[in-house]
């Protein structure tokens, strides 16, 4: 997948939380991800699902508007979208599916 743009939908969260494991993946993101139409959903998976362990996510940090910086390294940005992932693939939220 080229446009990887589209990971600044998760990695929006990362402004408000300290700690990764701080992220609530929960009723109200399961909610917020549904604002997003199936096709968007699961396009964002295929770019996570694409993404390899060692990719510079520093390009797609830049484009995020916002003036604030994430503070996180590029090994925990990856631990994070995995974990995404798994939220997106957990079939009580219908997340992947119409």
């Amino acid at each position: 997948m080229d446009n990887k743009n589209v990971l600044i939908i998760p990695l929006w969260l990362l402004y408000n939380v300290k700690s990764i494991d701080n992220v609530n993946f929960d009723t109200i993101l399961v909610e917020n991800m549904k604002e997003y139409n199936i096709v968007d959903r699961q396009y964002l998976y295929s770019v996570i699902n694409s993404i390899d362990k060692n990719y510079d996510f520093s390009s797609v940090l830049e484009n995020i508007p916002n003036s604030k910086e994430i503070s996180f390294s590029n090994d925990e940005i990856y631990i994070y979208l995995m974990k995404f992932k798994s939220f997106m693939e957990n079939e009580e939220y219908e997340l992947l599916k119409n």
